[in-house]
């Protein structure tokens, strides 16, 4: 099976997309002088086209009358031409399929056999056009029900099916290439031999055991027994998690899950295999197993929300704040008491076991045109614990529908300057591992060539806002692709008006709302790949509450989507992400806005201004982070100005200017840290102490008196962030002659 690093290496290159072939006729041309060179006529020092023998005298000697029905001739010719060309582009019609394109005639010639006119590549509002009510709902539909019946378990024999069906689907569409990304990796299950435990213990001796489903766990949970006694003032040594209605919303008129249902998922504070982390794990490579720091150091285990009831109803002590409270009903939420010697306990062993297991990516390339060598991405999850409609299903579903309609415009006009690769990810239950193993291997590569990347993860949860998170790059490409997608069930309003109906802050908060459950959170925090995801939610603070349980199914799914349909609201999503990948793959230049990070920037730093008289009383100034912001932001103005005073045909300086553009999110990476150590290094995205938002920690915690560690602390970080900022205006400046070497 062939690798990605093989693949990448062998056809990746300037293959250029060819939308008609067929021989063209043969016609003699020669270049001479006056005279005819081996049986050759020319007339004024133009060659003829060979003729009867009997005809060259006439040809000759009426040199003077010939052009005028020439003339007339090359006019006639020229408006049939254009009559043709304007006929032909108005004519476009999208085919149903990707088997129809398998079995339609050469586009080429038509029915005599006479060769076509090629109308030339389509422009975007020609595509956009071409987009409209093309998204096949039923289909889509068809694919969610059928892979949701598919036990896919990561890793499981059965996964390889679901993952060989994407692979042929893919296939289907004539794509470029179609390839299989392998890895091994260390999991966690249930260990059936010895199920995890909670058991409730009254004073006298009785037992109820909590442990309702003993499918439910959470990976990466530490295997270790422990007794945790209500109000315990020495600190937790377990935790037991369970959805509470108040922090989820479900289908219509139901609870957001059955009270006796529990949650599935991962308790790694990460992404990716925590065994490895900073390593692809590719064919059992012995790296030397270092857990990562996200892992925790007391176990876990989830329980419903019904045997969450029953440890409340037997809590006592002071009642919880209000923000604590939750939705359970006839409970009150105490924070337990050690005072009362018929003080309850608990009884918690989890005993999860690790175990390898193989992971499939599937990847398909649409290769560009111009600029193969870079990349706009699609991803999605696929393997799942139960039915996934939503979680999984519905993502890959949506892939599959956007390759189709892309393949398909190739057909009629569409020529993407850059490729657009599709990404079926393995792994995503356990923390996006088979999304960061991919990265990890080939992150260099990326760092060269990906434009962006486009999560499909949990396209639709519900239907009432448009949500969006992601890098504020392209918060504004994002505006525009917005503005010409129409709100499911209406005819007039756009995504964009009702988006901005309910959250006109959007464009300032997107990066706000980026998860690191979703596969795009490792393209931002640890590549510095600009990435977005959206999708349609019921309610924007809280979470769909079907997610990771076994009640995921299309049923609840049409429950959260009654106003506008579970259908419609996917075509819309399909119709926004596939649009999206135009704008960034069709135009020259990069849709990409440096100018918005600055606003974003700007955020973290006015919030630090407001702790400048404190540090001012201890000789510490923010000054220097004030001199970095604005250098960023006039390297963007000279940026800016510089690309509209450009020639646009000059494929070098498109292409200069495009690389600058790309800098500014690796260049959000700080140098200073360890991608081993620290993978989240984003400074704006990331986790730790090289982030804006560890700086705004430090000044928080910041006191009247500080003690030397402090103040050394503080100014390291600040350092670290001037120069961090500094290096990404230099990274956008362009030649080093044009850098500002000073403040």
């Amino acid at each position: 099976m062939a690798s990605v690093g093989a693949w990448f290496s062998q056809t990746m290159k300037g293959r250029t997309y060819s939308r008609f072939e067929a021989e063209a006729q043969p016609v003699e041309l020669q270049q001479a002088d006056e005279e005819a060179v081996d049986g050759e006529d020319y007339v004024d020092g133009m060659p003829t086209v060979r003729g009867h023998p009997s005809d060259r005298g006439r040809c000759m000697c009426s040199s003077n009358f010939l052009w005028l029905p020439i003339t007339a001739g090359l006019c006639i010719f020229s408006i049939a031409f254009l009559s043709g060309y304007l006929i032909s582009r108005a004519g476009r019609a999208l085919p149903g399929g990707c088997d129809e394109l398998a079995s339609s005639p050469d586009p080429s010639e038509d029915e005599d056999g006479h060769l076509e006119v090629d109308p030339g590549p389509l422009t975007l509002p020609e595509l956009r056009k071409s987009l409209e009510n093309s998204f096949d709902g039923k289909r889509m539909r068809e694919f969610m029900l059928k892979l949701s019946t598919m036990k896919r378990t990561t890793g499981s024999p059965e996964s390889s099916l679901a993952a060989q069906m994407v692979f042929d689907q893919l296939q289907l569409c004539s794509l470029s290439s179609v390839i299989t990304d392998v890895h091994q990796v260390s999991i966690q299950e249930p260990d059936r031999n010895h199920p995890n435990v909670v058991q409730l213990l009254h004073p006298p001796g009785s037992v109820k055991d909590l442990v309702e489903d003993s499918d439910a766990f959470f990976a990466y949970s530490p295997s270790r027994n422990a007794t945790v006694a209500n109000a315990e003032t020495n600190g937790c040594v377990g935790v037991l998690v369970y959805p509470d209605p108040a922090d989820f919303y479900g289908p219509m008129d139901m609870p957001p899950l059955p009270l006796n249902q529990t949650f599935r998922g991962h308790v790694h504070y990460g992404y990716g295999d925590p065994y490895t982390p900073g390593f692809p794990s590719f064919n059992n490579t012995p790296f030397p197993p270092v857990p990562s720091s996200g892992l925790p150091g007391i176990p876990a285990q989830p329980i419903s929300g019904q045997a969450a009831q029953t440890i409340f109803r037997n809590l006592k002590g002071e009642l919880v704040p209000s923000t604590w409270q939750g939705g359970l009903r006839d409970v009150d939420y105490h924070f337990g008491s050690l005072l009362s010697p018929m003080a309850v306990h608990l009884h918690m062993s989890v005993t999860n076991r690790d175990i390898r297991k193989t992971l499939h990516n599937i990847i398909g390339v649409l290769q560009g045109h111009s600029e193969p060598d870079r990349y706009v991405m699609f991803g999605a999850q696929r393997d799942a614990s139960g039915p996934a409609i939503a979680e999984s299903a519905s993502g890959t579903a949506l892939m599959l529908e956007i390759a189709r309609i892309l393949t398909n415009l190739t057909k009629h006009g569409f020529q993407p300057r850059r490729s657009i690769i599709f990404l079926s990810w393995d792994g995503g239950e356990f923390g996006s591992v088979g999304a960061t193993e991919w990265l990890e291997g080939y992150l260099s590569l990326l760092h060269q060539k990906a434009v962006s990347y486009i999560s499909l993860d949990n396209p639709v949860t519900g239907d009432e806002v448009f949500s969006v998170q992601g890098s504020p790059l392209l918060a504004d490409v994002m505006h525009s692709v917005l503005h010409q997608v129409l709100t499911p069930g209406t005819l007039t309003q756009t995504v964009l008006q009702h988006l901005v109906n309910h959250y006109p802050e959007w464009r300032t908060t997107m990066y706000k709302q980026v998860s690191m459950q979703s596969s795009l959170y490792p393209f931002l925090a640890y590549a510095g790949i600009p990435s977005v995801g959206f999708g349609y939610v019921q309610e924007r603070e809280r979470q769909y509450g079907r997610l990771h349980s076994p009640q995921d199914t299309w049923e609840a799914l049409n429950g959260v989507t009654e106003t506008r349909g579970a259908v419609p609201t996917m075509c819309a999503v399909a119709e926004v992400a596939a649009l999206l990948a135009l704008h960034l793959t069709v135009p020259k230049a990069l849709p990409l806005k440096a100018r918005e990070y600055g606003s974003t920037l700007g955020d973290y730093v006015q919030t630090a201004a407001q702790y400048t008289a404190k540090l001012r009383a201890s000789g510490i100034t923010l000054q220097w982070v004030h001199s970095s912001l604005g250098d960023y932001t006039r390297a963007v103005e000279t940026l800016e100005q510089q690309w509209q005073q450009s020639d646009f045909n000059n494929e070098a300086i498109v292409r200069s200017y495009n690389n600058r553009l790309l800098q500014v999110e690796k260049g959000l990476l700080s140098p200073f840290a360890s991608p081993l150590l620290s993978p989240s290094r984003h400074l704006v995205f990331g986790q730790g102490e090289f982030t804006l938002s560890y700086l705004l920690q430090l000044l928080s915690q910041f006191s009247e008196t500080p003690k030397a560690w402090e103040l050394a602390a503080l100014r390291r970080h600040l350092a670290l962030t001037t120069w961090t900022l500094r290096e990404l205006s230099n990274s956008i400046s362009g030649d080093l002659w044009d850098m500002n070497s000073s403040f």
